[in-house]
């Protein structure tokens, strides 16, 4: 934790579960989306292929945070989530959207995406929310590891 309470790895923490749980975030309209919700997988394909996005994004996210000093200003920070990690939540959420939906949780897959729109909201709408160590996605990690995601929602 730095001097203004960001611990980066949470951070990178939230990106993990938001890469996943954004996917439907914003409309009960999959179709617009740009998902097929008339196909289905398995929920273990699922899982593989949304832990693979979030691993993508992470990565991204990672490489951005690298290049962060070891004590970011305040500033330094808010420019991180709001440059990065939001915008990369969102670019791995798109990619979810255009998943199948799982053949089993579906339910349980919208409870998640539910709980990440809300903290995304309220991260945009207060990046130096992100500064206190917590960026409000603990309920969305806590979904994605009930739901059996390995990538998305770690910590």
């Amino acid at each position: 934790m730095n001097r203004y309470g960001l611990r980066m790895k949470p951070v990178l923490a939230v990106a993990a579960v938001a890469c996943l749980l954004l996917s439907g975030c914003g409309s009960d309209d999959s179709a617009k989306d740009g998902g097929d919700r008339g196909v289905t997988i398995t929920k273990a394909q699922f899982i593989i292929q949304g832990d693979a996005i979030c691993t993508s994004g992470n990565d991204r996210i990672a490489a951005a945070e690298k290049k962060m000093p070891g004590e970011p200003t305040k500033d330094q920070v808010v420019a991180f989530v709001t440059d990065t990690l939001v915008p990369q939540v969102a670019a791995q959420a798109k990619a979810l959207r255009s998943l199948p939906e799982p053949d089993e949780g579906a339910d349980d897959v919208e409870a998640m995406l539910d709980s990440l729109d809300a903290a995304v909201k309220a991260l945009r709408a207060d990046p130096e929310k992100a500064l206190t160590g917590d960026a409000g996605f603990d309920e969305a990690n806590q979904l994605a590891k009930d739901y059996g995601f390995k990538v998305c929602g770690e910590e």
